[in-house]
């Protein structure tokens, strides 16, 4: 819930401060590094979090979530953290 309410700022404030050329004042460097750190936080807790397979099992083996993850969603999130 915390990434997606984060996604959510994201998506409405970094826009608005690029637009209308807000100065990144103290506050929002502390949001906005803080915020980095969170989405890389993310990135390392997917690696380790678990998966169900096709047949509705789920999946711990360390090897297999880290390679379905690089997969799919390991380069969306990588640029989006960047």
């Amino acid at each position: 819930v915390a990434i997606g309410l984060l996604i959510v700022f994201s998506v409405a404030v970094v826009p608005l401060r690029l637009g209308f050329d807000i100065p990144a004042t103290t506050p929002w460097m502390i949001i906005d590094w803080t915020t980095d750190i969170l989405f890389t936080f993310d990135i390392f807790i997917t690696f380790r979090t678990g998966f169900l397979d096709d047949h509705n099992s789920l999946v711990t083996v360390p090897a297999l979530i880290r390679n379905r993850y690089l997969r799919f969603w390991f380069v969306i999130d990588l640029l989006s953290t960047v």
